[in-house]
């Protein structure tokens, strides 16, 4: 067991509770001034009995008794604070020449090596086998259950034994690994790891790593990982430690075969500077996954990424109409990418308000980014996808350059949009995946509704939120669409002292109703009748084309259960309604 005496190394009891240590020194509560002791914050904040502080029990030079004395802060966000922290008392060195006390047990766990831990999961056939003669017997003998498709029927239960797992535990014939959990806090230093050197990917989640030093020498060590799961070690700032490092040993953390690394929750505070120091480390990553960390920086970021890459695009834009650059501009056309290769990236959670002034940023970081992840975010609207301008061969707007050319699949799920605009605006992406759902537009209507209008006015959607969308279900949708689009359209119309700018009004409201129209010309010929008769008595939402069908089951066998209601389409067929009933029933 190494001890590590660091503010900010992580620690667990003998329950398994993991916390960060944040003081190390003498409290003013105790007994004993000259005693040491480790100030804890807990990660499960009902752990602790108090917040940092204590009261004073005698004087002291810095404190009196009774004083409330604050030894150190707890730092997460949310939750209950007052027993967030633990004062653990550090074991007093035995004294040369002193009596000999009892040894009590450790009740700090400091952790274990990481590859003593996958050699304790990972076993040689040579091995000795460590269950006894008694258990191998019966795991050996004939074991069967009773069964209920027939009278005295029994199927034979086969149990997998030590020696059948011992199969499975062989290292050699693994390239992933996963030891989550296992309070690994360090990389042993002496270690024979050449039985773990083949290994392409790893799992350490959840670990009591707090070092990016520790991951270092995990990287340096076993050099073939291509991916590498870091999450929930709450680790120290990656910045600073980089940054102190020489030349030479910058050189010794550059790991080129990393491409897949998974760091949610481990702690970044300074996002934009920690993924200019990973583009530094790991050029050739393909997916990055930061979830629940602070990327709140990256609106100031994009500021000073705008007036650099601004210069840089001044320079080009003169050499493209053959001209000399201007005073004191940099070389280069444009600041190159920091991950030319990323084609994923995951920032859920991670405290982003804004699209044009934070996600916009990283399309000009990661150009071939295909997979935006941005769950349980504030972002509150998405605007247009920007193209290049073809209309000034001298163009210095550094905003009318493409955002996302390369974007697929899209998630927002947890976000604040608030306008079905922004869906509109989804379009210029040519979006074929899109996860969306806990937005405040869909709060007041029902899933099948808030489906139907997203995949009508989204063309090129194959998939939402986890589902297919197929041709009959886009068909259905875009109809249903267009009557709600057409009843509106008929009462501005009514309302509006000119019909062209009622017409403008819903086209500008609604950007796939012409389109749509000419795709279904003979569905809107065949409506639009109805709809010119009922538009004073219909309401222009796509709720006057649902209905509420309450369904009672008559069957003995689900005759008990209560009656359920369910939003339908006007336009679902009986057979349809009958095959939902079967499920449901």
């Amino acid at each position: 067991m190494a001890q590590f005496t660091s503010v900010g190394s992580r620690i667990a009891d003998l329950d398994g509770f993991m916390g960060t240590v944040r003081f190390i020194g003498s409290v003013a509560s105790s007994s004993s001034l000259e005693s040491t002791y480790y100030g804890v914050e807990w990660d499960d904040h009902s752990r602790g009995k108090n917040d940092g502080s204590v009261i004073a029990k005698s004087d002291s030079s810095s404190w009196k008794a009774g004083d409330l004395v604050r030894h150190f802060n707890c730092t997460a966000n949310g939750g209950d604070l007052s027993t967030a922290g633990s004062f653990l008392k550090i074991p007093e060195p035995l004294k040369e020449g002193g009596k000999k006390k009892k040894k009590k047990a450790p009740t700090i766990n400091f952790g274990t090596g990481l590859f003593s831990v996958l050699s304790t999961r990972y076993a040689e056939e040579s091995d000795p086998l460590i269950t006894d003669k008694e258990t191998k017997q019966f795991l050996e003998g004939d074991c069967y259950a009773q069964t209920k498709q027939g009278k005295g029927r029994k199927k034979k239960i086969e149990f997998h034994g030590e020696e059948k797992l011992r199969d499975r535990q062989q290292v050699d014939q693994v390239d992933a690994v996963a030891v989550r959990s296992s309070f690994i806090s360090y990389v042993e230093s002496d270690y024979d790891v050449t039985q773990f050197s083949h290994l392409t990917e790893l799992d350490v989640m959840g670990n009591l790593l707090s070092d990016w030093t520790e991951v270092f020498r995990i990287l340096r060590t076993l050099k073939c990982i291509t991916k590498f799961h870091l999450n929930g070690n709450l680790l120290n700032d990656i910045n600073e430690i980089f940054n102190a490092l020489s030349a030479e040993d910058r050189a010794t953390t550059l790991f080129p075969n990393l491409k897949v690394l998974v760091v949610n929750s481990v702690n970044i505070k300074d996002g934009y500077k920690t993924l200019v120091t990973f583009s530094k480390m790991f050029p050739n990553l393909k997916e990055l996954y930061l979830a629940r960390n602070s990327f709140g920086d990256l609106g100031e970021a994009a500021e000073t990424e705008l007036e650099v890459s601004q210069m840089g695009d001044v320079v080009g834009a003169f050499a493209d109409a053959n001209l000399p650059p201007p005073p004191g501009a940099p070389d280069t056309k444009t600041t190159p990418a920091l991950f030319p290769t990323l084609t994923l990236i995951d920032l859920s959670a991670c405290g982003l308000s804004s699209w044009e002034s934070q996600v916009a940023l990283l399309s000009r970081l990661a150009p071939k980014i295909d997979t935006l992840i941005l769950n349980d975010n504030t972002i509150p609207n998405i605007p247009k996808c920007s193209e290049p301008s073809p209309s000034s061969k001298l163009n210095l707007n550094l905003e009318q350059q493409e955002t996302f050319p390369n974007l697929h699949s899209l998630q927002l799920s947890g976000n604040s949009l608030t306008s079905w605009a922004s869906i509109d605006n989804l379009n210029s992406y040519k979006l074929s995946s899109l996860r969306f759902g806990r937005n405040p537009i869909t709060k007041n209507i029902g899933g099948s509704e808030s489906r139907s209008i997203t995949i009508a006015r989204i063309g090129s959607l194959k998939v939402l939120n986890s589902s297919n969308v197929e041709g009959r279900e886009r068909s259905e949708a875009e109809k249903r669409y267009l009557r709600v689009v057409m009843r509106e359209l008929s009462n501005k119309e009514r309302d509006c002292a000119s019909k062209e700018i009622a017409r403008s009004e819903v086209s500008l409201a609604h950007p796939r109703f012409a389109g749509l129209s000419v795709v279904h010309a003979a569905a809107m010929q065949a409506m639009s009748g109805g709809i010119a008769a009922g538009s004073e008595q219909s309401g222009s939402s796509m709720a006057s084309d649902t209905l509420n069908v309450t369904i009672t089951s008559l069957a003995s066998a689900s005759c008990t259960q209560e009656p359920c209601t369910k939003r339908l389409p006007g336009s679902l067929t009986v057979a349809s309604l009958r095959s939902m009933c079967k499920v449901s029933l």
